[in-house]
């Protein structure tokens, strides 16, 4: 049985698929690689995964695609059907390629034969009482000619034996049991000259063993196979160096199809190695597959780009923006993967972002100007400033009359909001659901119900202005200050706090398209990304009553209540047109699914905005063969540092101005 077809481009990806482990690598030279491009090269190409397929089926696959198999599993013998990855058939994939099965030792020799050909990837099965063959082989000629050699029928030790006879290394291995022995089929190419390259199989290996070679050798998964079951289940690994250190590689231990598409999608990769891992389970090995860009990426700046897109695929983050402006002018704008992780829609420089915490730069911005107007003081009190918006009393703490706009502004008001010695303090802006049963109304709430009740109810953590040395910066931080200062403005000004702050502070700074966004997914404004939790993250009860079912939590979080603080998206070329023409500080924002920041250094702005969760690598550890992930938590995960250190690390500016190439007066 089989097929041979020549041809590929490089675009977009589009693949379909519980985790036990997520790995990843460090720094290594790239080895050189010219035997097995199919599985190491990076160069961005369309790609796609397929199961339980016939032989029919699979074949119908490659022709309607123009697509070559780099994977192939047998998931079934009676009927056969086959698990494949496959690549377009083009650029430096492109090549004479064939797929065999149901073929003897002998018949699979015959065929290399009268091809000319070699195998690049092998499965061992076994039908009707025999041992069987499936293979997927190239014609071994031109630049990729290589000498080689395919064993069956081997023990380790034998198996071992041929490596350092030859001078060759595996490609491929496969466990199968003949009988009631256990044998090795591999297929091992020249590793001498300018193609040597160290590299490393183990058999017998537990999960825990697998994470301990990776680190010890500092390799990545080149081919994974499993055997056994329950805690008999072991792995045959295959380990090879990384492409670089700048290249994402991983693998999953029995993760699902649909997860394995979302990751496949979240990481930028694409699937090299697929192996069933039963109950609708796979171990695979991933591989980066390079990401798309829009907008001006290229350049001097590209190496911001590059390390941004770098930061993106280790932490699982499907899209991102970045702006810089240099002395008024904008020098670079590029946008970066995928909006929408089922449509694949892109990201584009003018796509908007939450920005949540950034917000409150806004927030301030508008107060600054209602004080340049003479309409409040900074010294003014609060409930002074709110006027007929101020909550009646009583107030739980009468220390609430004292607190000045100025307290509001920096974060020293009294209100805490973390307190791991107090359960009482909570963040009422963000806790929705606990501030709702205690007012004993329905969520959503809105920043005024928040703020009449946090004002009359709660009791200050200490003093409004002088706040206590034992609370943390974290602790003493307030979202519920930056409610009560919407609510100043809106007091202060004939129009609401949205409009007042469109009017006086974006528009004259020439932003274009800034606006406060929806909680809900239903109200997802236009060209605004979505949204995503980390990897494996469980759905929870919604907070609109309009939704039902289950939710992901970035749509259970209210975020029309918490304008003033965290309400508004963003592009990240609006953000740094904000920043630079305001002259405003940096600060980032995050909450679950977002990560933004405004960073800053003399002349210099610079705007990231991210539409994931970061797994920061340890996030998702494993959960070998349970149900679902064990999550722990993660180091703290800083935009702000990451932008300065792009700043501080380059050493010229571009001359170019890119406003007016997105709509901007220059």
């Amino acid at each position: 049985m089989s097929i041979i077809l020549p041809f590929a481009r490089i675009t977009r990806f589009l693949i379909t698929a519980t985790i036990a482990i997520l790995l990843l690598p460090a720094p290594v030279t790239r080895a050189q690689e010219t035997t097995l491009t199919e599985r190491t090269a990076t160069d961005r190409v369309v790609n796609w995964y397929f199961t339980n397929l016939s032989e029919a089926q699979v074949n119908r696959k490659i022709a309607d695609l123009d697509a070559r198999i780099i994977d192939i599993e047998i998931t079934n013998t009676s009927p056969m059907r086959f698990a494949v990855s496959m690549v377009k058939n083009g650029g430096v994939y492109r090549g004479d390629w064939s797929w065999f099965y149901d073929m003897s030792a002998r018949g699979l020799n015959n065929r290399l034969d009268e091809m000319n050909a070699r195998p690049i990837d092998l499965e061992v099965y076994e039908k009707d009482g025999k041992i069987r063959f499936a293979a997927v082989t190239k014609t071994n000629t031109g630049s990729l000619k290589t000498d080689w050699f395919w064993y069956h029928s081997q023990t380790a030790d034998s198996l071992n034996a041929k490596f350092d006879q030859h001078k060759m290394r595996p490609i491929d291995i496969e466990r199968y049991r003949d009988g009631n022995k256990t044998r090795y089929a591999a297929i091992m190419v020249d590793n001498r000259g300018p193609k040597k390259t160290g590299w490393f199989w183990y058999h017998s290996q537990t999960v825990p063993d697998i994470v301990a070679k990776l680190k010890r050798h500092n390799m990545r998964l080149l081919d994974i196979e499993r055997y056994g079951s329950g805690s008999n289940r072991r792995h045959v690994i295959l380990l090879v160096p990384h492409n670089d250190a700048n290249t994402f590689s991983g693998q999953y231990i029995g993760i699902t199809k649909s997860d394995l598409t979302a990751m496949i999608r979240r990481h930028g990769s694409r699937l090299i190695d697929i192996e069933p891992a039963g109950n609708g389970r796979y171990d695979v090995v991933l591989l980066d597959n390079g990401i798309s860009t829009q907008g001006h990426c290229g350049g001097r700046l590209k190496p911001m780009g590059d390390a941004l897109v770098q930061l993106m695929k280790f932490n699982a983050i499907p899209g991102g923006q970045i702006a810089v402006v240099h002395d008024g002018r904008l020098v670079y704008s590029c946008a970066f993967g995928v909006a929408d992780l089922g449509t694949l829609e892109k990201v584009t420089p003018d796509s908007r972002f939450r920005i949540m915490s950034v917000s409150k730069l806004i927030t301030k911005a508008a107060i600054n100007d209602l004080v340049a107007k003479g309409r409040i003081a900074k010294d003014d009190r609060m409930l002074a400033a709110l006027g007929n918006r101020a909550p009646q009393s009583p107030y739980e703490d009468p220390r609430v009359g004292t607190i000045e706009l100025k307290h509001l502004l920096s974060h020293q008001a009294g209100f805490i909001h973390n307190d791991p010695d107090d359960a009482s303090f909570y963040d009422p802006m963000t806790d929705q659901r606990k501030t709702a049963a205690q007012i004993g109304k329905p969520t959503p709430l809105s920043c005024r119900e928040i703020m009449e009740h946090a004002v009359t109810s709660f009791e200050l953590g200490y003093w409004p202005g002088i706040p206590i040395d034992a609370h943390t910066d974290r602790q003493r931080y307030s979202n519920l200050s930056y409610c009560i200062l919407q609510q100043v403005i809106a007091a202060n000004s004939s129009l609401s706090y949205s409009r007042y702050a469109k009017k006086h502070i974006l528009t004259p700074a020439g932003v274009l398209d800034m606006a406060i966004g929806h909680g809900r997914l239903a109200k997802r404004k236009d060209r605004e990304v979505m949204y995503y939790d980390v990897p494996f993250a469980a759905s929870v009860d919604p907070v609109y009553p309009a939704d039902s079912g289950k939710v992901p939590r970035p749509y259970a979080i209210i975020v029309e209540a918490m304008a003033g603080h965290g309400g508004w998206i963003s592009s990240a070329n609006d953000l740094v047109r904000f920043g630079a023409f305001t002259g405003s500080s940096g600060f980032e924002g995050a909450i679950v699914g977002t990560r933004s920041v405004l960073a800053t250094k003399g002349k210099t702005y610079v705007a990231i905005n991210l539409n994931a969760s970061p797994t920061n690598h340890s996030e998702i550890l494993r959960a070998p063969y349970g149900p679902g992930p064990v999550r722990v938590n993660p180091p703290k995960f800083s935009l702000t540092k990451f932008a300065k250190k792009l700043i501080e690390d380059t050493p010229r500016w571009p001359n170019r101005n890119l406003w007016s190439e997105y709509g901007y007066d220059p």
